[in-house]
């Protein structure tokens, strides 16, 4: 459901819960282990536009951070496969291990259609129990993302120094992805991630 109340069904998968944040989506075909674990989508609920989503597994190397930073997925055909070499898990068993609320089923051409037309807009992900006026409530309460300082939230709370003997690289960390802290580490550079301010 979104703010202005317009709503779109489907089915709780994922960890069965409800979550409320910023709707918005992606429209890459691969990486959504990487996408949910991205820390620029701290606080946000990521609305998938290519399909099919969980059709190759979930894996370590495939973090972007330590944890998920978005709060809930929205997808049109969930899959929970684990039958490619690389992976180590199901998408949708991953998502319920660690918390994150996940549906299925949803039109989402019409959803992103939606958000890309009115805007950016909170939204949230309810069991279809839940009383509308009490899910437009629930949404209603979640906090404006103008203004919202995510970087502290996803920033590491102390400097983090790698050595090595290629070139000297700070990065100031606002929510950076593991995958460059990986690339710069093959690349032997020395360097410190600082917290954002």
């Amino acid at each position: 459901m979104l703010e202005d109340g317009s709503a779109y069904p489907g089915e709780l998968c994922g960890h069965l819960g409800d979550a409320t944040g910023e709707v918005v989506f992606n429209t890459s075909m691969t990486g959504y282990q990487e996408s949910v674990t991205d820390p620029s989508y701290a606080g946000q609920i990521i609305t998938f536009t290519y399909p099919l989503i969980g059709n190759y597994g979930v894996c370590a190397d495939a973090m972007e951070s330590d944890r998920p930073q978005a709060r809930a997925v929205v997808m049109r055909d969930a899959h929970n496969e684990e039958d490619v070499s690389s992976a180590e898990g199901g998408w949708l068993d991953w998502l319920a291990d660690c918390g994150v609320p996940a549906i299925s089923g949803v039109d989402t051409r019409a959803l992103v259609r939606r958000i890309r037309d009115a805007g950016a807009m909170r939204g949230g992900i309810f069991p279809a129990s839940l009383d509308a006026d009490e899910a437009g409530s629930r949404i209603d309460a979640e906090p404006s993302m103008a203004g919202a300082d995510l970087a502290r939230q996803v920033s590491p709370a102390e400097p983090v120094r790698f050595e090595g003997s290629g070139a000297h690289v700070v990065g100031i960390d606002t929510g950076i992805k593991l995958s460059i802290v990986r690339q710069l580490r093959e690349r032997d550079c020395r360097g410190s991630p600082r917290r954002g301010s």
